[in-house]
């Protein structure tokens, strides 16, 4: 039961952020995170690896998230713990939604992301989702091209043959991931955990020519803008701003470029989640939609934004921990956290939507990282379209 239908145009802000806009952000350093920032972007052919990033929150805010949620502060949160096979230790977690395992009255919620389109120019070159490129052969902009989406749009899923639901594309994986309660004789079967979006007008930011560079390659380029830099207009500028047309804790805004990726000490990184404290837990999110062709067939159109959707919704604050696995996906050596999409970056599940084959990305399921045998999603299966046939082994470096 996905949300169907036109996004509401919100509010008149479009800003012009520059260099001059840079000086007036709040002193001090950004909340650390496993990244160091500084430097500008050097790209060149042989670095273009997609990569995928989650900033964790501070345990502090993580501690708050279940109060806050209760209140109706920021989205709805459930939390629980399991008993790992592969290190007999007990893991706890928070996801976002209501709990699947326990009987619920109204087991259902809605989650809006407002969609903030991002014009950035960069070395004279401009990169507009809002607009369809005509010399590209384009009919449509990247920003039409996702609201039309199995992101927002209702498609029937069937893996393996099990109809898991017509509906849109996170709250199917998230049904199947957790099958064993949310199936029609399971104890919820109308189990949803849908997301809405709301259209906010484009923001222009004129990026200095140290923070970015563009990569020329066939008919689309490549922007390639340093992570910091962005990640703090973003914190410091956007989400104070974005108030007033409705991006609150209870909302997941998503900042969505158009051939634009990151550097963080290497390109690219085509999307992250995170959490910053305003008034509550405040997750938001980073993607690229890619028009390039320049990281391969998987990782064009709504791949990017459904690793980092399904990602936010079973690791909100990116401190779900999990025994270590590694060794698949972007992943090269190995990992501890509930990201279900780092084990298959690079992977796609083509889904017609409005006539139009996307690319979302396949997902791994809960059971995969714990080691349970049966897997609780669907088929059995250990993610969403069946790459995975069994649980994670161990992870050694």
């Amino acid at each position: 039961m996905g949300r169907s239908g036109p996004r509401v145009l919100v509010g008149v802000l479009a800003a012009v952020l520059t260099t001059a806009t840079l000086a007036t952000l709040p002193a001090g350093a950004l909340r650390p995170h496993r990244w160091a920032g500084g430097g500008s972007a050097s790209p060149s052919p042989t670095t273009l690896t997609p990569r995928y990033l989650v900033f964790p929150a501070p345990q502090s805010d993580v501690t708050r998230g279940a109060a806050e949620a209760a209140m109706g502060k920021t989205v709805p949160l459930w939390s629980g713990s399991i008993l790992a096979t592969q290190k007999h230790k007990t893991y706890s977690f928070t996801m976002v939604g209501k709990d699947p395992t326990t009987p619920e009255k109204e087991p259902s919620v809605v989650v809006t992301v407002p969609l903030v389109p991002i014009v950035l120019h960069v070395r004279k070159a401009v990169f507009d989702p809002t607009v369809a490129d005509t010399t590209c052969g384009e009919g449509n902009s990247d920003l039409g091209m996702i609201d039309a989406s199995p992101i927002f749009n209702n498609v029937t899923y069937s893996p393996g043959g099990t109809v898991v639901g017509d509906t849109e594309y996170e709250d199917a994986f998230q049904r199947a991931n957790f099958w064993a309660y949310t199936n029609p004789y399971g104890i919820n079967p109308g189990y949803h955990v849908l997301v809405t979006p709301l259209n906010i007008a484009p923001i222009t930011i004129d990026v200095p020519a140290k923070q970015g560079h563009v990569y020329s390659s066939g008919c689309q380029a490549l922007g390639i803008v340093n992570l910091v830099w962005f990640d703090r207009y973003i914190r410091h500028r956007l989400l104070p701003e974005l108030v007033a047309n409705g991006v609150n804790p209870t909302t997941f805004p998503l900042f969505v470029t158009r051939n634009v990726v990151l550097d963080d000490h290497g390109c690219c990184v085509l999307g992250y989640h995170a959490e910053t404290t305003t008034t509550a837990s405040q997750f938001y999110g980073f993607t690229e939609y890619d028009d390039t062709g320049d990281f391969g067939p998987n990782s064009g159109d709504i791949n990017t934004m459904a690793h980092e959707v399904g990602e936010w919704m079973d690791d909100p604050y990116g401190t779900n921990r999990t025994p270590p696995w590694g060794h698949t996906g972007q992943v090269a050596g190995c990992q501890a956290n509930l990201e279900v999409g780092d084990p298959l970056s690079g992977t796609a599940v083509p889904v017609t939507s409005n006539g139009y084959t996307y690319h979302p990305q396949e997902l791994a399921f809960f059971s995969w990282f714990f080691g349970q045998v049966p897997s609780m999603g669907v088929n059995g299966w250990y993610s969403s379209n069946g790459t995975f046939t069994g649980p994670a082994t161990l992870c050694q470096h």
